[in-house]
């Protein structure tokens, strides 16, 4: 057993209110399973603002909770995000968010097990960012007929995580993260290492560019075989965030949270007074 991951809506009291009853059986089951009680973390799905004052104040105080509990890895899934970037209809909304996160754990887990890279992602470098707080995942699909320069690949990858990440962190304040590129034989005959090494390098450089003295940060990377209809795929995952600021903020006012209802750190984070 290498992780348990708990799901969660957190605007109900379902999710949000049984939380840390669910994260203090989980790692109880990994103590008795592993003999430690880390890798405990959770899927949660933020509601929008306009879901009523109640829920958006259950949404603050348990994400409160849920961070309190130190928990990881934490994903985030911003609902309002998920049906602009999908154009989901209410009865698709949750289906999509779930299948987008399924998958996404699917293709890295799946890469860090698979030893035939030309430049390999292994275990133990995925459970550094399991461990890494909130994280974020995306995907990207790069056509090679519409690459011309490296600086494609960068711009494809830098639209990616403006635009394709499930929550709305700041992700110039992520201290981890990897790329994979999964590519077609016949994009590793005829593209250079340059047009790979651009994209690492896009992802290099966001990594801890939101702080005013840059702090230490790692980029693991890989790059594998893929098969002929595969052309570029990248995926990316970026940890160690901070919360989704803008998105809680908005909640907080709609809900009228005061800061006595939350832990100190949110409140600050948020300026709750």
């Amino acid at each position: 057993l290498d992780c348990i991951l708990i799901c969660a809506g957190l605007g109900g009291g379902t999710g949000g209110g049984m939380g840390s009853s669910l994260i203090s059986l989980a790692r109880k089951h990994m103590v008795q399973t592993t003999g430690e009680d880390t890798r405990v973390g959770a899927v949660v799905s933020m509601p929008q603002p306009w879901e009523g004052q109640l829920t958006c104040r259950n949404a603050v105080q348990a994400f409160s909770e849920f961070m309190a509990a130190k928990i990881s890895p934490m994903i985030v899934i911003d609902n309002a995000r998920v049906k602009n970037i999908y154009s989901s209809s209410m009865a698709d909304l949750y289906p999509k968010a779930n299948s987008v996160v399924a998958e996404l754990f699917n293709v890295f887990n799946y890469y860090a097990a698979n030893r035939k890279g030309l430049v390999t992602f292994d275990q133990s470098e995925f459970f550094q960012l399991l461990d890494s707080g909130i994280i974020v995942m995306g995907s990207s699909f790069i056509d090679p007929k519409k690459v011309s320069s490296p600086a494609d690949v960068r711009s494809v990858i830098r639209d990616e995580l403006a635009n394709n990440v499930l929550s709305a962190c700041d992700l110039r304040r992520g201290k981890k993260g990897v790329c994979v590129f999964v590519t077609c034989p016949e994009v590793q005959q005829t593209f250079s290492d340059d047009y790979l090494m651009s994209g690492f390098e896009q992802l290099d450089q966001l990594l801890g560019s939101g702080y005013t003295e840059r702090p230490a940060t790692v980029l693991h990377r890989g790059t594998y075989t893929g098969d002929e209809d595969s052309g570029i795929q990248c995926y990316t995952l970026i940890g160690d965030l901070e919360p989704p600021k803008d998105t809680l903020s908005k909640l907080a006012r709609a809900g009228n949270v005061a800061a006595t209802t939350v832990s100190p750190n949110i409140a600050a984070f948020l300026g709750i007074d």
